[in-house]
């Protein structure tokens, strides 16, 4: 079961101080590029299933693979960004639902301001939850996951079995392949980035 885990392209936080972030800020027109330079690789691969956090930025990353593949097209809150600056943030539902209508919205779904703010320990137990269902929803065949830094590597943690003190780069629109075998994780590539190559050294910023 291939599963490719990816951070979402340049927001317009990513240029600023932690201090000066935004609440859910949109890609810069760089961002927007790689977003659509994520899709092609990742088309070739034909994805049965895209999931995308709620959080703007990951939602217009996915955008341009859905625009190429058709597959369905998931959020769930709880893919949202891990010890968010702004835990309230987020649109509302109904504008998501306006400007995204071929997403399929998790029932019951409680947006903005979930998961709300959370520790590291919750943080660490949110991910292992996320990894029991991605491992399920990667049955139906190649699944594709557009999220944040700080989750994705409490993801790959968990997958892992890494400790805490393993840090993960995350540089934006990068790709980390996992394939799971007979319960076992095996890694392809981490932080694949040449897809990128494109758009110059800034890519990664």
């Amino acid at each position: 079961m291939d599963i490719y885990l990816c951070r979402h392209g340049q927001s317009e936080n990513n240029l600023l101080p932690v201090a000066e972030h935004r609440p859910d800020p949109p890609l810069t027109a760089l961002g927007q590029a790689q977003a659509e330079m994520l899709a092609r690789p990742l088309s070739a691969r034909r994805p049965a299933l895209l999931l995308s956090s709620p959080l703007l930025r990951a939602l217009e990353t996915a955008g341009p693979l859905a625009a190429r593949t058709g597959c369905p097209w998931e959020v769930w809150e709880d893919l949202a960004e891990a010890h968010r600056a702004h835990p309230d943030d987020g649109l509302p539902l109904p504008e998501l639902r306006r400007r995204f209508p071929q997403v399929r919205w998790a029932p019951r779904m409680r947006w903005p301001g979930t998961p709300g703010p959370e520790s590291e320990a919750q943080a660490r137990d949110r991910a292992a939850n996320l990894v029991r269902r991605l491992t399920a929803a990667a049955r139906r065949g190649p699944l594709v996951v557009i999220g944040h830094g700080n989750l994705n590597a409490y993801l790959l943690a968990a997958w892992l079995g890494t400790p805490p003190a393993v840090r993960f780069e995350q540089d934006n629109a990068a790709i980390h392949h996992l394939v799971l075998e007979d319960g076992r994780v095996r890694v392809v590539r981490l932080n694949e980035g040449g897809h990128l190559a494109a758009a110059g050294a800034d890519s990664f910023r």
